[in-house]
Protein backbone atom coordinates (compact mmCIF):
# COMPACT_ATOMS: atom_id res chain seq x y z
CA UNK A 1 0.00 0.00 0.00
CA UNK A 2 1.00 3.64 -0.89
CA UNK A 3 -0.94 6.83 -0.16
CA UNK A 4 0.09 10.41 -0.91
CA UNK A 5 1.04 11.52 2.84
CA UNK A 6 1.97 14.98 2.22
CA UNK A 7 0.76 17.89 -0.13
CA UNK A 8 3.61 19.88 0.36
CA UNK A 9 3.38 22.21 -2.61
CA UNK A 10 1.64 22.65 -6.19
CA UNK A 11 4.73 20.81 -7.28
CA UNK A 12 5.90 18.40 -4.06
CA UNK A 13 4.36 15.66 -2.74
CA UNK A 14 5.25 12.83 0.43
CA UNK A 15 4.46 9.16 0.09
CA UNK A 16 3.83 6.73 2.63
CA UNK A 17 3.19 2.93 2.86
CA UNK A 18 4.96 -0.30 3.31
CA UNK A 19 8.39 0.25 2.41
CA UNK A 20 8.52 -2.51 -0.50
CA UNK A 21 5.61 -0.15 -2.11
CA UNK A 22 7.55 3.08 -1.52
CA UNK A 23 10.77 1.57 -2.98
CA UNK A 24 8.94 0.58 -6.17
CA UNK A 25 6.74 3.66 -6.56
CA UNK A 26 10.14 5.60 -6.39
CA UNK A 27 11.62 3.56 -8.90
CA UNK A 28 8.32 3.87 -11.26
CA UNK A 29 8.33 7.60 -10.46
CA UNK A 30 12.17 8.08 -11.61
CA UNK A 31 11.48 6.16 -14.40
CA UNK A 32 8.17 8.20 -15.42
CA UNK A 33 11.01 11.50 -14.90
CA UNK A 34 10.19 12.94 -11.91
CA UNK A 35 12.63 15.33 -10.81
CA UNK A 36 13.31 13.70 -7.92
CA UNK A 37 12.21 10.15 -5.73
CA UNK A 38 13.71 9.12 -2.35
CA UNK A 39 12.77 6.83 0.67
CA UNK A 40 13.28 9.32 3.56
CA UNK A 41 14.63 7.82 6.89
CA UNK A 42 11.13 7.71 8.79
CA UNK A 43 10.08 4.93 11.69
CA UNK A 44 6.56 4.45 10.44
CA UNK A 45 4.39 5.14 7.53
CA UNK A 46 2.97 8.30 8.82
CA UNK A 47 -0.06 9.95 7.66
CA UNK A 48 -1.14 6.73 6.22
CA UNK A 49 -4.15 3.54 6.89
CA UNK A 50 -1.18 1.56 8.45
CA UNK A 51 -1.66 3.68 11.23
CA UNK A 52 -5.36 3.18 12.10
CA UNK A 53 -4.49 1.08 15.31
CA UNK A 54 -2.13 3.70 16.98
CA UNK A 55 -4.95 6.45 15.79
CA UNK A 56 -7.51 4.32 17.42
CA UNK A 57 -5.33 4.61 20.89
CA UNK A 58 -4.01 7.86 20.66
CA UNK A 59 -7.94 8.95 20.35
CA UNK A 60 -8.62 6.74 23.42
CA UNK A 61 -5.40 8.89 25.21
CA UNK A 62 -6.63 12.34 23.70
CA UNK A 63 -10.00 11.43 25.45
CA UNK A 64 -8.56 12.14 28.89
CA UNK A 65 -7.05 15.15 27.64
CA UNK A 66 -8.52 18.37 28.32
CA UNK A 67 -8.63 20.87 25.60
CA UNK A 68 -10.14 24.47 24.99
CA UNK A 69 -12.04 26.09 22.16
CA UNK A 70 -8.84 27.88 20.46
CA UNK A 71 -8.62 31.72 21.18
CA UNK A 72 -7.88 32.45 17.50
CA UNK A 73 -8.68 29.78 14.36
CA UNK A 74 -6.47 27.18 13.71
CA UNK A 75 -5.65 25.51 10.65
CA UNK A 76 -5.58 22.40 11.27
CA UNK A 77 -3.53 20.67 8.03
CA UNK A 78 -5.66 17.42 7.83
CA UNK A 79 -9.15 19.44 6.96
CA UNK A 80 -7.13 22.70 5.17
CA UNK A 81 -10.00 24.57 6.96
CA UNK A 82 -10.23 26.26 10.37
CA UNK A 83 -10.79 24.91 13.76
CA UNK A 84 -12.97 26.80 15.99
CA UNK A 85 -13.71 24.11 18.80
CA UNK A 86 -12.01 22.16 20.82
CA UNK A 87 -14.08 18.92 19.46
CA UNK A 88 -12.56 19.85 16.22
CA UNK A 89 -9.24 20.05 17.42
CA UNK A 90 -9.60 16.32 19.38
CA UNK A 91 -10.94 14.91 16.09
CA UNK A 92 -8.40 16.43 14.02
CA UNK A 93 -5.38 15.15 15.87
CA UNK A 94 -6.72 11.88 15.97
CA UNK A 95 -7.34 11.75 12.41
CA UNK A 96 -3.40 13.13 11.50
CA UNK A 97 -2.18 10.14 12.45
CA UNK A 98 -3.92 8.36 9.09
CA UNK A 99 -4.67 11.06 6.78
CA UNK A 100 -2.27 13.38 4.62
CA UNK A 101 -1.26 16.58 5.46
CA UNK A 102 -2.60 19.23 2.98
CA UNK A 103 0.20 21.64 3.88
CA UNK A 104 -0.41 23.56 0.39
CA UNK A 105 -4.05 24.05 0.52
CA UNK A 106 -3.53 25.09 4.32
CA UNK A 107 -1.22 27.47 3.88
CA UNK A 108 -3.23 28.93 0.65
CA UNK A 109 -5.88 28.97 3.49
CA UNK A 110 -4.00 30.81 5.73
CA UNK A 111 -1.94 33.14 2.86
CA UNK A 112 -5.38 34.18 1.08
CA UNK A 113 -7.13 35.51 4.78
CA UNK A 114 -9.53 32.64 4.06
CA UNK A 115 -8.89 31.11 7.59
CA UNK A 116 -8.66 33.87 9.56
CA UNK A 117 -10.13 36.81 7.91
CA UNK A 118 -6.65 38.58 7.46
CA UNK A 119 -3.93 38.09 4.82
CA UNK A 120 -0.68 37.74 6.76
CA UNK A 121 2.17 39.90 5.81
CA UNK A 122 4.87 37.32 7.29
CA UNK A 123 4.32 33.59 8.75
CA UNK A 124 6.67 31.80 11.00
CA UNK A 125 7.95 28.48 10.61
CA UNK A 126 8.49 27.71 14.18
CA UNK A 127 11.05 24.20 14.54
CA UNK A 128 14.34 22.72 12.69
CA UNK A 129 14.75 23.35 9.37
CA UNK A 130 13.69 25.79 6.90
CA UNK A 131 12.02 23.18 4.26
CA UNK A 132 8.70 24.65 4.39
CA UNK A 133 9.43 28.25 4.35
CA UNK A 134 11.75 27.71 1.38
CA UNK A 135 8.82 26.19 -0.72
CA UNK A 136 6.14 28.78 0.67
CA UNK A 137 8.36 31.72 -0.77
CA UNK A 138 8.26 30.37 -3.87
CA UNK A 139 4.49 30.08 -4.16
CA UNK A 140 3.59 33.30 -2.20
CA UNK A 141 6.18 36.02 -2.58
CA UNK A 142 4.15 39.00 -1.27
CA UNK A 143 4.72 37.23 2.38
CA UNK A 144 7.45 37.14 4.46
CA UNK A 145 8.24 33.88 5.36
CA UNK A 146 10.86 33.58 8.77
CA UNK A 147 12.43 29.90 10.10
CA UNK A 148 12.79 29.99 13.41
CA UNK A 149 14.62 26.88 15.19
CA UNK A 150 17.35 28.73 17.40
CA UNK A 151 17.34 31.92 19.72
CA UNK A 152 19.81 33.37 17.75
CA UNK A 153 16.54 32.86 14.43
CA UNK A 154 13.70 33.82 16.72
CA UNK A 155 15.59 37.35 17.56
CA UNK A 156 16.17 38.02 13.98
CA UNK A 157 12.65 37.17 13.29
CA UNK A 158 11.46 39.46 15.93
CA UNK A 159 13.70 42.05 14.44
CA UNK A 160 12.39 41.71 10.88
CA UNK A 161 8.79 41.67 12.36
CA UNK A 162 9.42 45.01 14.61
CA UNK A 163 10.82 46.68 10.39
CA UNK A 164 8.19 45.12 8.68
CA UNK A 165 5.48 46.92 11.19
CA UNK A 166 7.08 50.14 11.59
Amino acid sequence: MVVVANHNSSNQVAISGEIAAVDAACEALKAAGAKRALRLNVSGAFHSPLLEGAAASFADHLADVALADPEAPLVANVTAAPSTTAAQLREGFRRQLTSPVRWHESLGALVSGAATGERPRVVLEVGPGKVLSNMAKREYPEVTFLAVGTSEELDNALDTVRGLLA
